[in-house]
């Protein structure tokens, strides 16, 4: 709904609702005057009409009845007129009849000593006593109720029917005349309301075509003035936006400018500085590869002499020498192997920023690789105290093709850190089949230790040349290339490595890709195994699990035990039994091994 429309309903409203009141008010007031004037002059025509006809009536003086029934149908509003005589008999009337009485409806008719009255929609009737000396229906009703033999005997009536027309004819020209004025006052109010209207709309209008305009940025155009207070501050707010508006326009147009040209030389002098960068970046990319290319090339001629330092310290170690010189010869032996495990780090590491790592892809096993590694790394494991336990998966597969070298330098980094950072303790390699697709498997191996632990997150490990503890003073040496070795070697595979660790739990984990061979025409070296029962002892949880994994792996079916105790008894019930035990494996800790074996002893002799 527009303000127009508003306007006009809302100055309306109020002069409709008056007017209907004050029209119902007058309405009201009117008809009530007309009703009560109606009933007061009809009682006292009534009592004027029965005073003249006592006389005719006492005389029977029919027709004089009769010419008194028809003179005082003179009076506008009555209707019809009728006498009764003491018998309740009709012996005159005058007037229309507009129905027949029947008998039961006569001798229903009301006759009493008092005046009486009827009403209905149409008419009204009174049943009018005559008697010889006539009182008002008040005083009549208050001498019935003192005494009754006050009034004198009644020798008649006579019932007048009094037309409601004259009232009818009343309340519709109040009617009439109400719904011309309402008419009158809407007609005024539209015609003072609907001028001021269009003035305030227009007015409002050119205030919204200016406003827009200067939203739209198409030039101010003129605003309205107006005699409504209101309405002139409202112009005159907009004007002023205008203005601040235009003048914010104009001082952001030479900002902008001014940052245009300021950016302008910025962005000549960063081209500059790319230019000069980009010279850079081609010139030490040019030397790192001239420098890997060299390093990678020299490899042969930097790890010849150092072989052969070593190789003649070991023959040396087999002459006849001192004890001082054998010290001397041990020492020049090991620095010369740390020095040779750091170049051959430096040199891996130059060969894969140069690109020129390749892979190899031949057919290897999967389990024989991961033992030759543990193989290698036990003794270190053994001198700590350390159990090295690795546990294969049944559902990885054993025969793959890729590059299995490339595979144990990885596994030997990151078992060797976990033999380094433990003191106690289990070391365990896991291997898990992640995704088997028909000809490719990702594999997942984690390495879990129980040394100290690494801070959460810390990716910066896996970074060439870093580590953790940087100071002189630190417990364990290293130049921090074997983790950023196996990082690049792991990618390279297609995989990925990262860690978690917490205090006594460190787990490294990574993933590598390769296909699957075909193991089809590969001879079983375990058949004479198959279906073999071997018994294990051994205290420790994951040794029995790996030892488990591996004879199941050969077909054997293996029997565990945790306790010493469980030993001979079991060992007893199976020698009774079909499945006899082919073997016996005892499982002792490194740093126990004396003390359980004499137990054994013990436990059996008794």
């Amino acid at each position: 709904m527009n303000l127009r429309s508003r306007i006009t309903l809302f100055a309306l409203i109020p002069g409709i609702l008056c007017s209907l009141l004050i029209g119902a008010y007058l309405s009201y007031a009117l008809v009530r005057d007309i009703a009560e004037y109606e009933n007061q002059m009809g009682n006292a025509y009534s009592e004027q009409i029965a005073l003249q006809s006592f006389s005719f009536l006492q005389s029977a003086n029919i027709p004089a009845l009769q010419n008194t029934a028809q003179l005082a149908l003179e009076y506008p509003l009555l209707r019809s007129i009728t006498y009764y005589d003491a018998r309740h008999q009709e012996i005159a009337h005058a007037g229309p009849r507009h129905k027949i009485l029947t008998d039961d409806q006569a001798s229903s008719t009301v006759f009493d000593t008092r005046t009486v009255k009827k009403e209905t929609s149409e008419n009204r009737q009174l049943y009018v006593p005559i008697t010889q000396k006539r009182l008002t229906p008040t005083l009549i009703n208050e001498a019935t109720d003192s005494d009754p033999a006050a009034i004198s005997p009644t020798i008649g009536w006579v019932r007048l029917e009094f037309s409601r027309s004259f009232m009818m004819l009343h309340k519709y020209r109040t009617m009439l005349i109400d719904t011309l004025v309402v008419g009158i006052v809407i007609a005024a109010s539209f015609w003072i309301v609907m001028p001021f209207s269009d003035r305030l709309t227009r007015t409002v209008q050119q205030i919204t075509r200016g406003a827009r305009s200067i939203s739209e940025d198409n030039g101010a155009i003129p605003l309205p003035t107006s005699n409504i207070t209101e309405l002139q501050e409202l112009s005159d707010a907009i004007s002023d936006m205008n203005n601040a508006i235009a003048e914010q326009q104009s001082g952001l147009q030479h900002h902008i400018e001014q940052s245009t040209q300021d950016l302008r030389e910025t962005l000549e002098t960063i081209e500059i500085q790319n230019i000069e960068l980009d010279l850079a970046r081609r010139e030490a990319v040019q030397a790192n590869r001239i420098k890997s290319e060299f390093l990678a090339n020299t490899s042969h001629e930097i790890r010849t002499p150092l072989n052969s330092i070593i190789g003649f310290s070991k023959l040396l170690l087999k002459t006849p020498m001192s004890q001082q010189q054998q010290d001397f010869l041990q020492n020049i032996r090991k620095s010369s192997e740390n020095l040779l495990t750091i170049i051959n780090d430096v040199l891996d590491l130059s060969k894969i920023e140069a690109g020129k790592l390749v892979l190899d892809y031949i057919a290897f096993d999967l389990n024989e690789t991961i033992e030759e590694i543990l193989q290698i790394l036990a003794h270190g494991a053994h001198e700590k105290g350390l159990e090295l336990l690795h546990i294969i998966y049944s559902d990885v597969p054993r025969h793959l093709l890729g590059d299995p070298q490339r595979l144990k330098q990885i596994l030997t980094n990151l078992i060797s850190n976990a033999i380094k950072f433990s003191d106690n303790g289990n070391v365990v390699v896991r291997v898990s089949a992640e995704n088997t697709e028909k000809n490719e498997v990702l594999l997942k191996i984690e390495v879990t230790d129980s040394g100290k632990g690494l801070p959460n997150g810390n990716q910066l490990i896996f970074n060439a040349f870093t580590q953790l503890d940087n100071s002189s003073t630190r417990e364990y040496t290293g130049t921090g290339l074997g983790l950023a070795i196996s990082r690049k070697i792991v990618e390279q595979m297609g995989g990925d490595i990262s860690y978690n660790s917490e205090p006594g739990n460190t787990t490294f984990w990574f993933t590598v890709r390769f296909d699957i061979a075909d193991a089809s025409n590969t001879t079983n070296k375990y058949t004479a195994l198959q279906g073999r029962h071997v018994f294990i002892f051994d205290s420790e949880r994951l040794c029995r699990l790996t030892i488990s994994h591996s004879l199941t792996d050969w077909g054997i079916q293996p029997v565990l035990t945790e306790s010493i105790e469980q030993i001979i008894p079991a060992l007893e019930h199976y020698s009774g039994s079909e499945h006899n035990i082919d073997a016996i494996i005892f499982g002792l800790p490194v740093n126990q091994e004396k003390q359980e074996f004499k137990k054994l002893l013990q436990y059996a002799q008794n």
